[in-house]
């Protein structure tokens, strides 16, 4: 426990610093900063040999500033506290949605859609509440490649190219349910699937309201 408090403060000051860093997240490992840390940015961009014009996803654990982030519809605010009072959320469920055009984000600027996923694991929530803000993540891979999901292996590859690596290792590693939400439409779009008992009752969740 002392070293997870440990690491949690020590990944929040690097974040604080504009600095990617390497983290668990509550599914798999990915890289990480603060979302309006250019140079970390760049760097996360080279290491991953990734498209500058690919979007990034956001973890958060504040509601408000969620919907904050979003359009104003009704759709898609009412979905975010359905899926919260069905206890689907936080969980395995990244949900991408129209964004709000005010937000001052540099690499959402030419998107018309933000990917939000509401973790459910007290390390990142943790970091999360230090830095007051959300925190920007992608998978740890070269762009088009499997994601790499064991700490060796990432250390191995990783270890003098970037600010930090964590020593926490994830017990088990899952991709999380990615759905479209259409507020014209008011539908919901699964746009990957994993297989698990948390997609099963979303997706009874979604047939029950019609969504799908």
């Amino acid at each position: 426990m002392n070293q997870i408090r440990a690491e949690i403060n020590i990944v929040s000051d690097y974040l604080l610093q504009d600095k990617p860093v390497i983290i668990p997240t509550d599914t798999i490992y990915g890289f990480s900063c603060l979302p309006n840390a250019f140079k970390a940015i760049e760097k996360i961009i080279s290491l991953k040999k990734r498209d500058q014009n690919k979007p990034f996803l956001l973890l958060d654990t504040n509601i408000a500033r969620i919907k904050s982030l979003l359009t104003e519809d009704s759709f898609s605010l009412s979905f975010i506290d359905q899926i919260v009072a069905k206890k689907l959320w936080p969980g395995p469920l990244t949900i991408i949605a129209e964004k709000n055009k005010n937000i001052n984000l540099k690499f959402l600027k030419n998107f018309q859609t933000v990917g939000i996923r509401y973790p459910k694991n007290d390390y990142l929530k943790a970091i999360i509440k230090k830095t007051s803000r959300p925190i920007l993540s992608t998978s740890i891979n070269l762009s088009g490649e499997k994601e790499i999901t064991n700490l060796h292996t990432i250390k191995e590859r990783y270890n003098n190219k970037i600010d930090f690596i964590t020593k926490i290792e994830i017990q088990r590693t899952i991709s999380s349910v990615i759905v479209l939400l259409s507020a014209k439409e008011k539908k919901v779009k699964l746009l990957r699937k994993t297989g698990t008992d948390y997609e099963k009752k979303l997706i009874i969740f979604l047939n029950n309201k019609g969504y799908i």
